[in-house]
C-alpha cells in the first residue's frame, strides 16, 4: 500500500464522558477458538460481548467490550443486560447464549476507565431496564447512526441476524368502547 503522509497531523480523540447511552450488541462469543466454552480467568463460563455504543455528537459508534460471567456474584449484571435487551425469559430460564444477544439493543450507564495502555475506555457500569410493550420503541439514534447500524446488520451472516419475533395473538378481541353509552353518575 502506498500513500502520501505529507501534511498528516495525528488526531487526538477525547474520551466519551460518563452517561447513559444506547447500544447494540455487534458481536459475541461464548466459545473459544477450539470450540470450548469461553471461561473467565477464574474458570467460570462467560459470554464476551462487543457493544456498538452510540454517543451523541459522534459520527461512529464506540466499541465497548463487556463480559457476562456465570457466577452468583455477577447475576445482577446478567439480569440487567437481559432486562435492557428484552431477554428476560432467557434470564429466568437460566440459559443465555451469545447468539441470543447479537443484534439486541438497549441502554446502559457507561463510565470512562483507564486501560492498561494509559488510555480512557468506556466501561459498562450497569444496564438500564427497559419496559417492553407492543408499541415500537423510538430510537435515539441519528439518521447517520441508523444507516450505519443497518449496513452493519446487512453484513452479518443470516444465522447471526436477529430473528423477527411474532406478535402474540390476543385471547380476547377487544372492541372499542361506545362513547355514546350513558354513564350513570
Amino acid at each position: 500500500m502506498q500513500f502520501n503522509s505529507d501534511g498528516y497531523e495525528p488526531r487526538e480523540f477525547a474520551a466519551a464522558p460518563a452517561g447513559d447511552y444506547d447500544f447494540t450488541v455487534a458481536s459475541g462469543d461464548d466459545f473459544d477458538v477450539n470450540g470450548n466454552p469461553l471461561m473467565s480467568k477464574k474458570g467460570n463460563e462467560m459470554i464476551s460481548l462487543e457493544l456498538a455504543v452510540f454517543v451523541p455528537g459522534r459520527d461512529n459508534p464506540i466499541k465497548v467490550y463487556d463480559y457476562l460471567v456465570s457466577v452468583d456474584a455477577a447475576l445482577w449484571k446478567i439480569d440487567g443486560f437481559c432486562k435492557a435487551t428484552g431477554l428476560n425469559k432467557a434470564f429466568l430460564a437460566g440459559d443465555l447464549t451469545a447468539q441470543m444477544c447479537i443484534g439486541k439493543a438497549g441502554q446502559a450507564h457507561f463510565e470512562p476507565e483507564l486501560g492498561q495502555d494509559g488510555k480512557n475506555y468506556l466501561k459498562v457500569k450497569y444496564y438500564i431496564e427497559r419496559v417492553f410493550t407492543e408499541q415500537p420503541v423510538k430510537s435515539n439514534l441519528t439518521p447517520a447512526q441508523t444507516a450505519k447500524l443497518k449496513a452493519a446488520e446487512a453484513k452479518l451472516p443470516n444465522k447471526m441476524k436477529p430473528k423477527p419475533t411474532a406478535k402474540p395473538k390476543p385471547e380476547l378481541e377487544l372492541q372499542p368502547a361506545d362513547l355514546n353509552d350513558d354513564i350513570p353518575f
